[in-house]
């Protein structure tokens, strides 16, 4: 059960509580973003860790969704002290709408491994797949319809499914999604973090902020401070 325990601290899915402080993650100046104004307009449940099923054969299995202080600095601190650094013409003035950010975590391939192994070959087996190796791969965010995060409200844990493009090894992953309205322009993006080439032990706030300055690309504005 080590690797399990071992997944869950490194994906943050749902396993870690309040009484555990995440290390916060190094930031050079972060003091000097303090002025940027955040209006936070996320459902209050984007902020809250969820186990969506526990029972292996729904579709919810395996997929969790993570807690807002499982990163440090919060993913809205992140967001404004990157757009910060990005938008030379960002004040006081202009405030951040955030209208999503949430991460979701899917460990349902390699959950449904384990518990096959267990079923099949005893505590042996499970521990053999517990031992399979994930092939480290690349991170990729696409720019998505806002519609599809209002459709999926009630079937939530649909947000935290991929393709076999995306994850072709089927390994644990996060997925974040990130909706900013910036420049009266107001931009959604989903983005999916396998296990890391460059990174294998990435953090969940490491994870973040890779997200964050991608989503933060999709932007272009004329500003100058």
């Amino acid at each position: 059960m080590r690797a399990l325990i071992f997944i869950c601290v490194l994906m943050l899915a749902g396993c870690a509580t309040k009484d555990i402080q995440i290390p916060a993650m190094p930031v050079s100046n972060l003091e000097q973003s303090n002025q940027i104004l955040i209006e936070d307009l996320r459902p209050d449940s984007e902020t809250k860790a969820e186990n969506f099923s526990l029972l292996v054969t729904s579709k919810a299995y395996g997929i969790y969704r993570s807690a807002e202080f499982n990163t440090n600095p919060t993913g809205p601190r992140l967001i404004a002290h990157r757009a910060y650094e990005k938008f030379p013409g960002l004040n006081d003035e202009t405030p951040i709408k955030i209208h999503h950010f949430v991460t979701y975590s899917n460990l349902q391939s390699y959950l449904r491994k384990q518990s096959a192994g267990i079923a099949f070959f005893g505590v042996a087996g499970g521990l053999l797949a517990n031992s399979t190796k994930n092939t480290p791969s690349e991170i990729s965010l696409k720019r998505i319809d806002n519609e599809f995060l209002q459709q999926t409200q009630k079937r939530e844990h649909e947000r935290a499914f991929y393709s076999k493009e995306e994850n072709p090894n089927k390994s644990p992953l996060n997925i974040i999604y990130i909706e900013t309205e910036l420049f009266e322009q107001k931009i959604a993006s989903r983005c999916v973090v396998p296990p890391l080439l460059d990174k294998p032990h990435a953090t969940l706030t490491e994870v973040a902020d890779i997200c964050i300055t991608h989503h933060l690309d999709l932007y272009s504005t004329p500003l100058n401070r």
